[in-house]
């Protein structure tokens, strides 16, 4: 990512800087058909239960929802759950939840919605904890945000 944005921002006097960046985000595309492609292909009912909780928690960005809420939901256990994300995600379904809070998050600080209006739209206690939230999963402050470093 760093190498896409040198290129785009001109600061990578490299003759080669285009190629690389052209062949980073290439990679990206690929590792993620390839994931589209898996999904696509399984139809298995523990599929349709994985979807649907991911559909929930896409849903529930704003909510800050536990396991336990989305396992009510669903009708099924939270350790169903774990399971679930396991074996189709490979994460935790917290951290799941937790990364799709922090890109929506990213989201609106790049259109510069107040930090304040971030932590009380998503239903965090404070701006502070919203803050703290944010640094620990994407090591650094909202304020200083920079979308590249995103993992």
């Amino acid at each position: 990512c760093e190498r896409v944005v040198s290129f785009l921002r001109g600061t990578n006097p490299s003759l080669y800087a285009g190629q690389e960046a052209a062949d980073a985000l290439s990679s990206f595309l690929v590792q993620l058909s390839g994931e589209t492609v898996q999904l696509a292909t399984d139809i298995s009912p523990s599929t349709a239960e994985y979807r649907k909780l991911g559909t929930l928690m896409k849903n529930s960005i704003c909510d800050n929802k536990s396991l336990s809420d989305f396992a009510r939901e669903c009708g099924i256990s939270v350790s169903y759950i774990k399971q679930l994300f396991k074996e189709y995600a490979g994460i935790a379904p917290k951290a799941y939840y937790d990364k799709l809070r922090v890109r929506y998050a990213a989201e609106m600080i790049e259109k510069n919605i107040p930090i304040s209006e971030i932590a009380e739209k998503m239903n965090f206690s404070s701006s502070n904890y919203f803050s703290t939230f944010f640094k620990k999963h994407t090591g650094q402050v909202p304020t200083k945000f920079v979308r590249c470093s995103e993992q």
